[in-house]
């Protein structure tokens, strides 16, 4: 699909996250694309509840979306280490979890290259509709939100994911008070 009468950065931006009407970038200087993309908008904006509270956060989708409109298409990643192993957690259950760390290569116009490595990690429940390799898939998916961070991207969020992150700590801190025992027979 071709753009056309876009006159602003920010409606090229706008029209190319929303309908994926891709046109060249170039002409926009890095620096004004990542001013813009330092402010999600809160339609690209998910949550998922963590510990009772809601997170918000961005999908790998808006965030690898937003490093090609900074980069115009000349991103490129490698998988440098990765595992997955089984793990039971404190209540019990088994879940997979996946590590991996990535090297992304981001090419500017004169042939310069910004590399930048992330680790990433994902933990997965087994059902019927996965598999363990799934887990690793959602890793480094994952990674793409991880090295967008790295150049401010989504810094309101990242304000906001702190703040829900801090709420939902204080609040478990308050429904269990830890146990002190203060007598003089506690061993040493």
């Amino acid at each position: 699909m071709e753009i056309k009468n876009i006159q602003t950065p920010k409606e090229l931006l706008s029209q190319y996250m929303r309908d994926d009407s891709v046109g060249n970038f170039a002409g926009i200087a890095m620096f004004e694309k990542l001013t813009m993309l330092q402010t999600v908008p809160d339609s690209f904006i998910k949550t998922r509840e963590v510990g009772g509270k809601e997170i918000p956060y961005v999908t790998h989708e808006f965030a690898e979306k937003a490093l090609n409109f900074v980069f115009n298409f000349r991103v490129s990643n490698e998988i440098k280490n990765s595992k997955i192993e089984e793990i039971v957690l404190p209540s019990g259950k088994k879940c997979w979890e996946a590590e991996c760390m990535v090297e992304f290569t981001f090419r500017l116009e004169h042939e310069e290259e910004i590399k930048r490595t992330v680790f990433s990690s994902h933990r997965l429940f087994p059902n019927p509709a996965i598999t363990r390799g799934d887990t690793l898939k959602s890793a480094i998916s994952k990674s793409w939100t991880v090295v967008a961070r790295t150049f401010g991207i989504g810094s309101n969020l990242a304000k906001m994911e702190e703040q829900a992150y801090r709420q939902a700590e204080q609040d478990t801190q308050q429904e269990q008070p830890p146990k002190k025992n203060f007598s003089n027979s506690a061993p040493y």
